[in-house]
């Protein structure tokens, strides 16, 4: 890539090497930006282009400059951000849960025993889905005993 010139790569339209661009020594960021803006708005590329560009600009450029040119809106119109994003909140969700659960039983029933916390860990890391299960029995059983052994039960 050092070698190539980007005038000649914007030029011929040599459209996949676009996200490449700011490797090239003779390479301008701000061309190199707006080329690869007119190539994914005409359907030349992805907008997953942007991640590339950011991540391999970062190769060359401080942070805060690619970031300024490739700024988060760009970013954010990528399939890679999204599924980042929604996999990032479902673990939040599920870390809230699991401390909801923790902070249930010990209002109710006093200090929560080890081997529950990392039970309820354990359950939360394989399958999520049994936290809402696992709030409901905090709230409803009579004894940290009975949650213990329903826990047990469960995994």
């Amino acid at each position: 890539m050092w070698e190539l010139k980007s005038k000649k790569i914007f030029e011929k339209k040599l459209y996949g090497l676009y996200p490449l661009a700011w490797l090239i020594a003779d390479a301008d960021p701000d061309e190199c930006l707006r080329n690869l803006e007119y190539a994914i708005e005409h359907g030349y590329l992805g907008r997953e282009c942007y991640v590339c560009a950011r991540v391999l600009a970062e190769l060359k450029y401080p942070p805060e400059v690619v970031k300024e040119m490739i700024g988060d809106e760009l970013l954010k119109q990528s399939t890679f951000y999204k599924e980042t994003l929604e996999e990032g909140l479902s673990k939040g969700v599920a870390i809230g849960r699991e401390e909801g659960i923790l902070s249930t039983l010990a209002a109710r029933f006093g200090a929560v025993p080890d081997r529950s916390s990392r039970r309820i860990h354990r359950i939360r890391e394989r399958n999520s889905s049994l936290l809402d299960d696992l709030l409901k029995l905090a709230v409803t059983t009579k004894d940290i005993g009975e949650f213990e052994r329903k826990l047990g039960e469960m995994g």
